[in-house]
């Protein structure tokens, strides 16, 4: 939840689509809210207890089980993060968008490629089985500002808590073809 002062939000430009101008409370949710993401909130707190209840023995109140989980996740990522980044540093042939130091990111990499085009990298990788993104992702604004061209932007690959070091492993062998 957000709140903006009226006449703060009538200064500041619209960050939605160009039939929301003017229109407060739009302003700021660029493409309007993700009603799947809202759909499925009413079952997120059901799958964190039974995470919870598998990796901890400890009854806790729904803090403590928030920052055990947080904790937990973290942890897990930083480590296909550093396996993943160790990989890509190695590379000559490919640029990391962003620090390239795991405490200093989330568990998503953006990479453009060097010496292919990024829709053969992408191409390849599709054919290896490996899910990830292409484009701007909405972040329009920072990739102008390190002069990135929007088109065709960049190669977008997350993970998550649940994802496995034999699929990092998958990802680094197929972008060892891709590149």
């Amino acid at each position: 939840m957000m709140y903006v002062n009226k006449e703060l939000i009538g200064k500041l430009e619209n960050q939605s689509h160009f039939f929301k101008e003017g229109i407060t409370r739009s302003m700021l949710t660029p493409a309007g809210p993700d009603h799947a993401q809202i759909a499925a909130a009413s079952g997120i707190l059901d799958y964190f207890d039974a995470v919870y209840k598998h990796h901890f023995d400890e009854k806790a109140e729904p803090a403590q089980k928030n920052r055990a989980l947080t904790k937990l996740f973290n942890d897990h990522e930083k480590v296909l993060l550093e396996r993943l980044l160790d990989f890509l540093k190695s590379r000559d042939d490919v640029q990391i968008i962003g620090p390239d130091d795991v405490e200093l990111r989330a568990a998503t990499v953006s990479i453009i490629p060097k010496n292919r085009t990024l829709d053969q990298v992408y191409a390849t990788l599709v054919k290896h089985k490996i899910m990830l993104g292409k484009g701007d992702f909405y972040a329009v604004r920072p990739l102008m500002d390190m002069d990135i061209p929007r088109k065709p932007g960049v190669l977008r690959i997350s993970f998550l808590h649940y994802t496995s070091m034999k699929e990092i492993n998958q990802l680094i062998e197929a972008l060892k073809v891709a590149l």
